[in-house]
């Protein structure tokens, strides 16, 4: 099972050491002498002219549309055998359910993603073990090419079940700086301060704290950040069966989200919308909102071209979650990586890993990379091609500082049973019809019969 806690020293490095990669390059560093594009190299002198022609199906969410395509034409000019057909959702609910259906059907793709531990325990049946592909294309040390906690969230029983996804933290609050200076809100630190800025928005027709809860990661991202706050630890000790899920502070925390709707620091529709793309079109395109809970993979606004003249004529801003439970400090981040997989059902499981190396660990990574602006998995750092707006570059800064500030604790729940759960209870709390302590009650019956 993964970790449950990333070291926010280690964190904090991982951030800082992308931020310097990004300076370098503008003092004239060659991206094509890093190690990975001599990997990158390395692979293509191995083609077979005489390679038969194949197709692999990859399935996802993720990366962006025109990340995979640069990808998909770069693989063909070292692998001009190999065709991939692309599968990409809008967001993660869809691809989830999209992906659990090829599988019944017998459409499996060869290459699949999970986003976080609790959907890996979800696809663990159909997902393939890499550790004998990876030490055949990397040697037996090839675990020594990862950041090690990056790892440990993509595995199960002892077995590596995706190459890692970048690191990125969750549990943040992004805001509209420009919107907030015209209604005189400064960056709220107490929940009182959030739920004043929230009244003086709706007051000018604004809404307060966007939420896509239609999506259910994204709420339990938020509500673990809550839990964190009122019961520090103790839902990842729940989950281990070490004590109750009904523990008074659980039951608090419950209160406190229920408490957050009634008070209308969320905005009226939340549960009628997803985090992509109805969120954040509200919060980038039509500003409808203020604030936006999401992770530190929001970064790649500043790379999005649709919306880049409204993007460059806003000033954004990032912070914790204001301290909720009146302790005086913030809850800290969520950080976990989720992983690219194989398909157990795959059928060319071979061509199907090399496309994924060349995707997660050559030039497939500078590409997402420059793109999500976030930490790279591998200990070799990427650096960026691109040039960070000061406004950016603020924000990637001020991202480390929060790590800094708040030792980020594990995302995410590893029993997709408990998840589905949680979700459920949650949209009732919210709606008024289950209290806190009913939920959690759910919640540990639920656990109790997990294996």
């Amino acid at each position: 099972m993964a970790k449950w806690k990333v070291t926010s020293a280690a964190l904090i490095g991982m951030i800082a050491l992308t931020a310097c990669s990004n300076s370098n390059n503008d003092n004239g560093t060659n991206p094509s002498s890093s190690p990975m594009a001599k990997e990158t190299a390395s692979s293509s002198s191995s083609t077979s002219a005489e390679a038969k022609p194949v197709t692999i199906v990859y399935e996802s969410w993720t990366p962006y549309k025109e990340d995979m395509d640069k990808i998909v034409a770069e693989y063909k000019t070292v692998h001009p055998e190999v065709t991939v057909d692309i599968r990409l959702h809008a967001n993660f609910s869809e691809y989830l359910t999209a992906v659990k259906t090829a599988f019944a059907s017998g459409d499996a793709p060869d290459l699949l993603a999970f986003d976080s531990p609790t959907s890996l325990a979800n696809l663990k049946d159909q997902i393939e073990p890499i550790d004998e592909y990876a030490a055949k294309a990397w040697g037996d040390g090839w675990k020594d090419k990862f950041i090690h906690s990056t790892l440990a969230d993509v595995s199960l029983d002892g077995k590596t079940m995706g190459i890692p996804m970048h690191i990125s933290p969750g549990g943040l609050i992004w805001y509209n700086k420009t919107m907030l200076d015209e209604y005189g809100i400064v960056e709220p630190k107490t929940y009182d301060e959030l739920k004043k800025a929230s009244d003086t928005l709706r007051q000018h027709g604004k809404q307060p704290l966007l939420l896509g809860a239609k999506d259910s990661w994204i709420v339990i991202d938020t509500f673990q950040t809550i839990l964190n706050d009122f019961a520090p630890g103790k839902q990842y000790d729940a989950y281990a069966k070490k004590i109750p899920f009904t523990d008074p502070d659980v039951v608090k925390a419950f209160d406190f989200w229920k408490k957050m709707f009634a008070d209308k620091v969320f905005q009226d529709d939340a549960f009628s919308m997803t985090e992509y793309m109805d969120v954040y079109n509200a919060f980038i395109d039509t500003q409808a909102g203020a604030f936006e809970s999401n992770g530190a993979w929001n970064l790649d606004i500043y790379a999005n071209a649709d919306l880049k003249a409204k993007v460059d004529a806003t000033e954004w801003g990032v912070m914790p979650f204001p301290d909720l439970n009146g302790d005086g400090k913030a809850p800290p981040t969520l950080s976990t990586v989720g992983g690219y997989a194989l398909s157990k059902s795959g059928k060319n499981k071979e061509a199907a890993f090399e496309f994924l190396k060349f995707m997660t660990t050559e030039k497939g990574l500078q590409i997402m990379m420059d793109h999500f602006l976030a930490t790279p998995p591998t200990k070799d750092p990427v650096e960026l091609t691109v040039a960070l707006s000061p406004n950016a570059k603020a924000n990637r800064d001020r991202i480390g500082e929060i790590v800094s500030q708040t030792a980020p604790v594990h995302r995410g729940i590893g029993n997709a049973k408990v998840a589905e759960k949680m979700y459920e209870v949650l949209s009732k709390v919210a709606y008024g019809k289950m209290n806190g302590a009913d939920a959690a009650a759910e919640v540990q019956k639920t656990i109790d019969s997990a294996r």
